[in-house]
């Protein structure tokens, strides 16, 4: 979980997918850290080592094929990023950076869900190319967002979220 500067709830995130033969872990969401060369991904993730700690989901905990861990799944799925435990009504969300779309342009999307996971809007995801990164892809702003449901078709990572609470959410001490 992530908390905000202001301290208010947190933000969970989770990979409700199934667990596949290629991606044994596919249903665990971890942050992949491009700078350390340390993963599976050198030819891959890494090649964005200015971006640092990106949300992936996971391929194998165990490095059962042995190309060295972490790495994102090749064969995709669903990140979820979930923002109730901020405000029950949501956020306003306003642009995010995405690395390593190896599929064409509306295969993979960005679902903007609202209280009790109403559909708000889907926003295609561009294609990267292997070891791509997106310019910031602008999300409206959209307000009242608890959940956005990233559609990864193959590999894929979430990078640099922007999005404000609600004023009357907001705390500040002192």
């Amino acid at each position: 979980m992530v908390f905000g500067d202001l301290g208010s709830g947190p933000i969970a995130t989770s990979a409700p997918n199934i667990a596949d033969a290629v991606c044994p872990d596919r249903d665990v969401a971890i942050i992949y850290d491009t700078a350390s060369g340390n993963g599976g991904d050198t030819f891959d993730l890494d090649l964005q080592s200015q971006q640092g700690n990106v949300l992936v989901i996971e391929e194998d905990l165990a490095d059962t094929d042995g190309d060295g861990d972490p790495d994102d799944c090749s064969n995709g799925g669903d990140l979820v990023i979930d923002f109730s435990g901020v405000d029950a009504g949501g956020v306003t969300v306003d642009f995010v950076t995405i690395l390593d779309i190896e599929q064409a342009t509306g295969a993979n999307t960005i679902d903007l869900l609202g209280p009790g996971d109403a559909f708000i809007t889907s926003v295609d995801i561009p294609f990267t190319g292997d070891g791509g990164i997106t310019p910031p892809i602008d999300l409206g702003p959209t307000a009242g967002v608890v959940k956005m449901v990233f559609h990864f078709v193959t590999s894929g990572a979430v990078d640099d979220l922007v999005f404000t609470e609600p004023e009357e959410a907001r705390v500040r001490v002192g």
